[in-house]
């Protein structure tokens, strides 16, 4: 199955820049309050930058619309960040290594 969208001929919103900005606010105030997944708000990320090129919106015109879109990505970037983090420290802890171990790895043959 085909994920990607396939934009249909009069395929328009009617989206105000306003109510895009005001919906990425408020889904960036819901991601740092961790009571939204980073995962669902990337997917709404996208789906604000395609809503405001479906408007006829230029994202980078818009200095509202930009700042707000902006300031999602960084925060979903932040979040997914931490979280690969955590991850990565319990999957330490699990294995029994610490931080200063170093991987173990193939040790290099000495030709004699």
């Amino acid at each position: 199955m085909n994920s990607k969208r396939v934009p249909l001929a009069g395929d328009v919103s009617n989206s105000s820049a306003q109510a895009l900005s005001e919906l990425a606010a408020h889904t960036t105030e819901l991601l740092e309050s961790n009571s939204l997944d980073a995962r669902f708000a990337r997917k709404l990320l996208k789906q604000l930058a395609r809503e405001a090129e479906a408007a006829g919106i230029d994202i980078l015109e818009d200095a509202t619309l930009g700042t707000s879109l902006k300031r999602l990505k960084k925060s979903v970037n932040a979040t997914q960040a931490g979280e690969l983090v955590a991850a990565a420290a319990e999957l330490r802890t699990e294995s029994g290594s610490t931080e200063n171990e170093k991987p173990a790895g193939k040790k290099k043959q000495r030709n004699k």
